[in-house]
């Protein structure tokens, strides 16, 4: 495609080494952070991430945003990513879960909304409370965010946002009145009662 002059805008992803192309992504790392920061000030110090392994940098990169934030607050020892297989994630999120709660942990950041929802259904099924038994950060919640019970707090792209601004820069490379560039946006953060 971008050999023939068609531009291309990458949404939500970034591949390094990718020259020529418009991105327009979120800022994960901040996401991560943000994420973490929620959960610290609340008084949790045992906080724990979930995921599952991809080759895409969403993830990866909040990851890194909750390690650093972590090891900025002075508590390395505790920081955890919890690993689960995508394809059976279901079925085993419940097992890593005990085994956090095990390990005493008392909060868990979900970096996706696939995450998310697994999660907080494996915590219902154990029937453990949240926040009680354990607190959640969930991602990408914005219009699902009201089939919890309780409600928790998330992270979300402002998908509007990335969606206007990859539209713009795909025009302008088209009409010759932009340049293709790296735009990153920032996350928001719902905090629902």
């Amino acid at each position: 495609v971008m050999e023939c002059g068609i531009p291309v805008v990458l949404i939500d992803r970034d591949i390094k080494g990718l020259d020529g192309v418009g991105t327009v992504c979120l800022d994960n790392e901040l996401a991560g952070r943000l994420a973490t920061r929620m959960l610290l000030r609340q008084g949790y110090r045992r906080v724990a991430l979930l995921r599952y392994e991809t080759l895409i940098n969403t993830i990866p990169d909040r990851e890194l945003g909750y390690t650093l934030e972590m090891k900025e607050h002075g508590l390395e020892q505790y920081v955890s990513t919890l690993m689960v297989a995508r394809e059976s994630m279901a079925r085993d999120i419940v097992s890593v879960i005990i085994q956090a709660k095990d390990r005493r942990v008392e909060a868990m950041i979900f970096p996706s909304n696939t995450i998310t929802a697994s999660g907080v259904s494996a915590i219902n099924k154990l029937g453990y409370s949240v926040p009680e038994d354990i607190a959640v950060v969930g991602f990408d919640q914005g219009v699902y965010s009201g089939i919890f019970n309780p409600h928790i707090p998330f992270i979300d792209q402002p998908t509007n946002l990335i969606a206007e601004y990859s539209f713009n820069m795909l025009l302008g490379a088209i009409t010759g009145t932009g340049t293709m560039s790296r735009t990153v946006v920032e996350p928001l953060v719902f905090v629902n009662k």
